[in-house]
């Protein structure tokens, strides 16, 4: 078991047993994380170890160097696209984790409301097109 991605883990607050296999691994992953978007969690912090191990092996940056915070990132660009019915439970698992620092709540309500903001100007967008169409 690699050292490195056992802390990444950590830092989501998931235990890695050695002793399970890949598929029990992530039914221990997804039980952790008892969250509907479990998936993506798991798929975006497996991107940002690989990531990680790529820099380390090709540009020889050090392995622990921003990988905390490259999740921060992926995560808070996942939250444009998220599902709104999913924002509070992702409230709530944000401030399980040891991550929910001032900083990374406001991305969070900035997110939430970059992304109001676009679904109401397509809501409008698509209600002017209707218009246009209806009585022209």
């Amino acid at each position: 078991m690699c050292p490195f991605a056992v802390q990444c883990w950590g830092w989501l607050n998931i235990q890695v047993d050695p002793n399970l296999d890949v598929l029990q691994l992530f039914q221990s992953f997804k039980a952790q994380l008892a969250t509907p978007f479990f998936m993506e969690i798991i798929v975006l912090m497996c991107w940002c170890i690989w990531k990680a191990r790529n820099d380390h092996i090709f540009r020889h940056i050090p392995l622990v160097s921003n990988t905390n915070a490259d999740f921060r990132k992926e995560f808070e660009l996942l939250l444009l696209r998220g599902k709104q019915s999913y924002f509070p439970l992702i409230r709530k698992w944000i401030s399980q984790v040891c991550f929910s620092s001032l900083e990374f709540v406001l991305h969070f309500f900035l997110c939430f409301l970059i992304s109001l903001l676009l679904y109401t100007v397509c809501l409008c967008n698509c209600l002017a097109d209707l218009q246009s169409l209806l009585f022209f």
